[in-house]
């Protein structure tokens, strides 16, 4: 084991060398209007960062300013689709595919969305997009490239989703002890009954076929069948888990 100057570490073995490397964090100030964000990062590794207040900002890789877009304010829901490196973001006027390119509207609503702004959007294999919005059908559209349609069967508020690795799509927040597993357009729900007990599911992290979901008691894992909670000697440790 050597630690050079610059901090990295070096371990030796029987197959080589690894290097450990420690970095610091590069701060970067948004628009102080800025509140209520959500980021997501491109192939390039550049930032893009939707919120209610401004229009859409981007922070290219190693920059230590940002620049404001086309994409309207309140585009608050962005995701990073892995399999290709596009980002997408919703806004009340529909969908918009921000990278790679100039950002563009690439869908619509079918009609005038009003009041907050949407929660959550994902993209899947197939390339369909899927929005929660509540003040739009049922809470949650789907636009497979031609039209938009309902996915839910009865409304519902749908404030987080991912996707796993099997193209699943898991819905949280709709209300204390529900968790929705859509798969090939089929529902099921997990509730207290298969140990979901811990509030309003709040944020979700697919980990292979396994799951984590914060919540506003605590952090669980769900193994497929059933979930259990991770334990924390300070009990206000996992209080509301927004992000994981």
């Amino acid at each position: 084991v050597l630690q050079v100057r610059n901090g990295d570490i070096w371990t030796g073995g029987p197959d080589g060398l690894d290097r450990f490397s420690r970095t610091a964090f590069n701060p970067v100030s948004l628009p102080e209007q800025i509140h209520e964000v959500s980021a997501s990062v491109d192939a390039s590794g550049g930032l893009w960062v939707g919120n209610e207040t401004l229009n859409l900002v981007h922070i290219a890789p190693l920059a230590s300013s940002w620049e404001t877009t086309e994409a309207p304010p309140l585009s608050l829901a962005t995701f990073s689709d892995p399999a290709d490196g596009t980002v997408w973001g919703a806004s009340r006027m529909g969908v918009w595919q921000l990278f790679p390119g100039k950002p563009h509207l690439a869908a619509t609503y079918p009609s005038p969305g009003k009041g907050s702004v949407p929660y959550s959007v994902a993209r899947d294999r197939h390339g369909t997009l899927f929005v929660s919005w509540p003040h739009t059908g049922n809470g949650l559209l789907a636009w497979d490239g031609k039209r938009w349609h309902d996915v839910l069967k009865k409304p519902a508020t749908v404030k987080v989703m991912a996707l796993d690795r099997q193209d699943r799509l898991w819905l949280g927040g709709l209300g204390r002890n529900r968790l929705v597993e859509l798969s090939s357009g089929v529902e099921h729900e997990w509730s207290g009954a298969d140990h979901l007990r811990v509030g309003v599911v709040r944020s979700i992290l697919p980990d292979g076929d396994m799951l984590w979901v914060g919540v506003d008691d605590g952090i669980q894992f769900f193994d497929g069948r059933q979930f259990r909670s991770l334990l924390a000697k300070d009990p206000e440790a996992f209080q509301t888990v927004t992000g994981l």
